[in-house]
Formats: structure tokens, C-alpha cells, sequence
């Protein structure tokens, strides 16, 4: 089987990991690409049109990093001319989270050690459903890394997960 374009490939793992929130109950407002890392804010994370009984707001987003040759059972960076010879061809692609974070109430008071702790239990549920949706997408998939970023200030948060895999150009 020939692996997916790139547009296919990302499309692909922004559906399972938006599928899977929404399985859990975790559903978000929008699914998509972007090109380049998506602009943290709250209109990332904390409208919500997505109908009665969304109340979990948020995107899922996912943007391409970089295309490579890649040698190997799966996506080992090679550095060579190719010349025409056929290779495997490797894309990283980041799939990013956005949700409401608590933030400050209109007297500058943070939120207490309750309300964060909720937050992070609800963080670490998107970021487990993220990570077994994308295991299970299809295709053999390499993890990168996951790194959370929060601005209080804007109320809102946001969690990458940087993967890689095979594609076809």
C-alpha cells in the first residue's frame, strides 16, 4: 500500500484525534490545518459553536514542519542526494490541542489549587485520547515529543504533539 499524500496524511491524523475527543465526550469546535504552528488565543479555545452539549470548547489543528528523504524501517533522516532513487519520504507533522485555561478573575485573583488541578486532570485526558487516536490512525507513526504551553493571561492552553511518517510527493 502507497503511503498518503501529505494534505491526505495530515488531514488523516487531525480526523482520528478529533474523533477520539469527541468519542470521549471531549469534543472540540473546530478540526483542521493550518500553515505554520496555529495562533494561540482564546478564540482558539474558547468559542464554542459546535451545538447543544459542547462544552468542552477548543480546535484541533495540525500544521506540516518539514519533508524529508528517509532511510530505514521507518523515517531515519539521510542527508544525500537522491537523484531519482527511490526512497521513503518522511513528513513531520505537529497536531495541536487548544483549550480554556483558568485564568485570572476580574480582580486579578488566580484561580485556586481546585480549578487548576480539574484543568490539568482534563489536560492529561486530551493528551492520553491524542496519543492513543494517533497510535491507532493507520499508518506506522514515530512520536517526537509532546510539549504543553499555557498563557494564563489569555485563558488559554495548548498541547503539541509532534509526530513523523511516511508520504508519498
Amino acid at each position: 500500500m502507497a503511503a498518503p499524500d501529505l494534505s491526505t496524511a495530515l488531514q488523516s491524523l487531525i480526523d482520528c484525534v478529533c474523533a477520539a475527543l469527541s468519542d470521549a465526550d471531549r469534543g472540540v469546535c473546530a478540526c483542521g490545518m493550518t500553515v505554520g504552528p496555529p495562533a494561540i488565543g482564546p478564540g482558539q479555545c474558547c468559542d464554542c459553536d459546535c451545538g447543544d452539549g459542547c462544552d468542552t470548547g477548543g480546535q484541533v489543528s495540525g500544521n506540516l514542519e518539514r519533508v524529508y528523504p528517509a532511510d530505514g524501517p521507518l523515517l531515519q533522516p539521510d542527508t544525500r542526494l537522491e537523484n531519482c532513487r527511490p526512497s521513503v519520504t518522511a513528513a513531520d507533522f505537529t497536531i495541536v490541542v487548544t483549550r480554556c485555561s483558568p485564568t485570572a478573575d476580574e480582580h486579578g485573583n488566580m484561580p485556586d489549587l481546585e480549578t487548576t488541578s480539574e484543568f490539568s486532570d482534563n489536560l492529561h485526558t486530551d493528551l492520553g485520547l491524542v496519543w492513543n487516536a494517533l497510535k491507532c490512525c493507520g499508518s506506522p507513526i514515530v512520536f517526537r515529543e509532546s510539549a504543553v504551553d499555557s498563557d494564563p493571561d489569555g485563558g488559554c492552553s495548548a498541547f503539541a504533539v509532534r509526530v513523523t511518517v511516511a508520504v508519498t510527493l
